[in-house]
This record gives C-alpha cells, sequence and structure tokens, in this order.
C-alpha cells in the first residue's frame, strides 16, 4: 500500500469513518500493522467542535471515484 492512498473503511466504524488515508512510509510495509488517519464524516463530530476546519483538521471534499477496501484489519 502507498504512503497517502485513501481506502475504504470495512470495520464496525465504517458509518462515521468511511475512509482512511494510509501515512506510514513505506519502509515499513513488512510489519502487519498500519498507520492510518481516518477521514471522519463532519455531522458526527460534537457540535461545536472547536479544531474542525482548522489547519490540523481540515475540512476535506471528496471526489467519488474508485476506492480499493482497506481489508478487515483496519477498525
Amino acid at each position: 500500500m502507498a504512503q497517502f492512498d485513501v481506502h475504504r473503511n470495512k470495520g464496525a466504524l465504517r458509518d462515521s469513518i468511511p475512509f482512511v488515508v494510509f501515512v506510514q512510509a513505506g519502509q515499513f510495509d513488512r510489519y502487519r500493522r498500519r498507520v492510518v488517519v481516518p477521514l471522519v464524516r463532519q455531522p458526527v463530530l460534537p457540535r461545536n467542535t472547536p479544531t474542525v476546519g482548522t489547519r490540523m483538521n481540515p475540512v476535506l471534499g471528496l471526489i467519488r471515484s474508485a476506492v480499493p477496501d482497506c481489508g478487515p484489519t483496519l477498525p
């Protein structure tokens, strides 16, 4: 899996976190665990969350396109 690839979340939280971004460097591909950033749907965040839309928590718009499934090991 390439760094910064976006994958569908097939885990139990897929309704609120439909996608994850792999941020782990390729040099660690031999390990079974992955470092990911969850892409959370904005409506499921608590109202008046102060960090939504800031530099550290940007609001992103996704264009519908083919996105691979990330597999059963992610939440």
